[in-house]
């Protein structure tokens, strides 16, 4: 069986872990989150990309995709901020390791900002052999 789902819940973990020590909250899976006004908060997607076969002979099957990390900054508080945060983010799970799964190098992206927030996703390729 597959310890996928062991992976990314560990990569959850260390997540959520780093994002606490910045006093940020992230919504969980399947969960409500209530953000009290100007407060910064994360949550986290996975997009799996297609499954392939890594070698011929015994069956081994990779898994690659992406990790997405959303950040929302309130509107009006500046970038610099913003900035910091999530340039530190990307540098600390880019090339992360767990067990099988490992993380390329990520991504820092604006998205066309909310209503109320300032909106910045961090890419994090991966692959779990």
């Amino acid at each position: 069986m597959s310890n996928m789902p062991d992976a990314m819940n560990a990569v959850r973990v260390a997540v959520d872990t780093w994002l606490k020590a910045k006093n940020i909250k992230l919504q969980s899976r399947n969960r409500t989150l209530q953000v009290a006004q100007g407060e910064t908060w994360a949550r986290m997607s996975v997009l799996n990309a297609t499954s392939e076969s890594a070698c011929l002979g015994q069956k081994h099957i990779r898994d690659r995709g992406i990790i997405v990390v959303s950040l929302f900054f309130p509107l009006g508080s500046g970038v610099a901020t913003a900035d910091k945060i999530c340039y530190s983010f990307r540098d600390a799970f880019s090339e992360w390791t767990y067990s099988y799964l490992e993380t390329g190098v990520g991504e820092v992206n604006e998205v066309p900002s909310t209503q109320d927030f300032y909106h910045v996703n961090i890419h994090l390729p991966f692959r779990h052999n």
